[in-house]
């Protein structure tokens, strides 16, 4: 229980009323000052209230763009006038139905109930509260300050749709649903040839057989996985808040991954920033639950440190893995570590995730002519990374790699020039 500042203010009255009473020799000006200290002592000597207060979620995981109700339950045994409720919201977390701050009236022996409607604005981990209820007593001179404990709520990102309809260029000897470039068992026709020595007869196809009068077969090819990680830039992020670089990148990254593991591949993910994160390549469906809440811990941390890729496990980049590197290319390093990986001899496309469609325009003729060298600057280091066989692409959403999957391979083979 503590002392409100209107105490204070009615003490003061009381101190002041009686002294001039008794100097003025008024009666009526004393029985004031007494009414108040009498007032005073019937709500000094009460016994404080007993107070309950819990917060809760309607939903500790909601998808990006999906609110969650926030509910602050008030029990109070005992006298109080008023309660008022606080609830502390987070930078990023707007208020679509009700108020953060509310003051409700609470009978001895009841309980109720505050509650408003949150947004998160981007995916997440954000804490909601804790909640502050403060509790007056009869007459607002005692008060009391509860605390509810914060809840945390998951914000998962919304995936980006995607689709690749085109071939996968590196291909793993396990059963999948791709189909491989070599002859061999499986279920996918390719072609009809003459029969040779050793061939099965269960492969011959009578029709063709019986039509130009000699055995031929049907050839297949066999359906296999593949291994595909998602290499994040995490080094900067441009743009506004919902609507960054990074923002772009979770979110494809997350239908990326999606489209992938549908096909039975195993996927992982690769931070590369500030701060190194990784995922080891795996499938199924619990592997997609993984890259979800891998992704929504994805920041930015600022640091002047130079990094490569030498510094990551090597189980986090397979063998022949196909690596779809998401990268608004706006630092070295980033850029570098591309380049790097080129050289190794990995299957790599740079999804372009730059704030480049969000540029306003330019106010003046010094910033525009800043933007078309910036610009021009970046073309320069698409074409750079074209040479070393990196294709860049934009992210257009489904069918954004269908364009180029089928020419990695052929960008895979060629001589490599050093990125300087």
């Amino acid at each position: 229980m503590r002392i409100t500042p209107h105490a204070g203010r009615l003490t003061t009255y009381a101190v002041v009323t009686l002294l001039a009473g008794v100097i003025a020799g008024r009666v009526e000006v004393v029985a004031l000052g007494a009414a108040a200290v009498a007032v005073l002592g019937y709500g000094l000597t009460r016994r404080p209230a007993a107070v309950g207060v819990a917060l809760r979620l309607s939903a500790d995981r909601i998808v990006e763009g999906d609110a969650v109700q926030v509910t602050v339950t008030v029990a109070v045994l005992g006298d109080v006038d008023s309660a008022t409720v606080n609830v502390v919201l987070p930078e990023g977390v707007a208020v679509s139905r009700g108020a953060p701050a509310a003051t409700v009236s609470v009978r001895d022996g009841e309980s109720r109930d505050v509650t408003l409607t949150v947004l998160p604005r981007r995916w997440g981990v954000y804490p909601i509260g804790p909640a502050l209820v403060t509790t007056y007593g009869s007459g607002r001179l005692t008060g009391a300050l509860v605390e509810a404990p914060q809840e945390t709520v998951r914000v998962l990102p919304r995936a980006h749709e995607f689709e690749a309809t085109s071939a996968h260029p590196f291909t793993r000897a396990l059963s999948g649903t791709h189909v491989a470039r070599v002859a061999g068992e499986g279920i996918e026709p390719v072609g009809v040839r003459e029969f040779r020595y050793g061939d099965s007869l269960r492969r011959v196809n009578w029709r063709v057989t019986a039509r130009r009068g000699a055995l031929h077969v049907t050839e297949y090819r066999p359906e296999r996985n593949a291994e595909v990680v998602l290499f994040l830039d995490t080094f900067v992020e441009r743009g506004p808040l919902g609507n960054t670089s990074l923002d772009v990148a979770v979110r494809a990254a997350v239908g990326i991954a999606e489209h992938y593991l549908r096909s039975m591949d195993r996927v992982g993910v690769v931070g590369f920033g500030g701060v190194m994160r990784w995922l080891t390549a795996d499938t199924g469906r619990l592997q997609r639950y993984r890259i979800v809440e891998h992704l929504i811990g994805t920041v930015t941390h600022g640091t002047y440190a130079a990094k490569d890729v030498s510094i990551l496990p090597a189980r986090t980049l397979p063998p022949r893995a196909l690596v779809i590197a998401l990268s608004p290319l706006l630092d070295s390093r980033a850029t570098g570590a591309v380049a790097d990986l080129a050289r190794r001899g990995y299957g790599l496309v740079v999804v372009d995730t730059s704030p480049r469609p969000l540029l306003p325009p330019a106010p003046t003729w010094s910033r525009d002519l800043a933007q078309r060298v910036w610009l021009l600057e970046r073309d320069a280091l698409i074409h750079r990374l074209a040479e070393v066989g990196v294709p860049v692409v934009p992210w257009a959403g489904p069918g954004t790699l269908d364009v180029v999957l089928g020419e990695v391979a052929r960008l895979h083979a060629r001589p490599r020039l050093a990125l300087r």
